[in-house]
């Protein structure tokens, strides 16, 4: 648990979002993809920059207490099940095993059918502080996206690399759907 202890510190106290219209794929763009009648959960919401903007939402984050709730992904026990998570930059952070996790318990809060928005940090130490070096990143990639997807009987509607619009930092998007 020191090393949750840590990333709840760093983003908590070092870590700024940038606004949501600075990023190609994942940022305000998703709202167009969620219909009215959705239930939403914002895993690792951050500020929970979209709680205004989609109407079913519900942001968890360990860290900040902008989320609706403050807890981990990991503790988090709903008492339903929704149609569309949004993990943007959250399921990022320790080895396989915890990545592996991580995803588990999102589906497992997950209805049967469902998609998931994500945006993963594939490696890059480009927060622009020194503590961001002391981050162990996730490297994802197509290939590790492509083996989760199957793994977890997902499939791949669109994947890319998309690049931040004001600053120099790259993320790998994608969008799986379970229909």
């Amino acid at each position: 648990m020191k090393n949750q202890k840590k990333l709840n510190k760093y983003f908590s106290e070092v870590w700024e979002p940038s606004p949501i219209d600075e990023w190609e794929y994942s940022g305000i763009q998703i709202i167009d993809k969620i219909k009215p009648h959705e239930t939403v959960i914002d895993v690792g919401c951050g500020y929970n920059l979209f709680k205004d903007k989609i109407k079913n939402l519900l942001g968890i984050d360990s860290a900040n207490d902008e989320a609706d709730i403050k807890i981990s992904l990991e503790h988090f026990l709903p008492d339903d099940k929704y149609d569309v998570a949004l993990c943007l930059g959250s399921i990022n952070f320790g080895d396989v095993n915890r990545i592996t996790n991580q995803i588990a318990k999102v589906i497992s809060i997950l209805n049967d059918t469902s998609r998931i928005y994500w945006r993963c940090n594939p490696g890059h130490h480009d927060h622009d502080n020194q503590e961001c070096l002391q981050i162990n990143f996730f490297p994802w990639n197509e290939e590790w996206m492509e083996h989760f997807a199957d793994m977890f009987n997902y499939k791949i509607n669109f994947m890319t690399y998309e690049n931040h619009k004001t600053l120099d930092k790259q993320r790998l998007y994608s969008e799986w759907i379970k229909e």
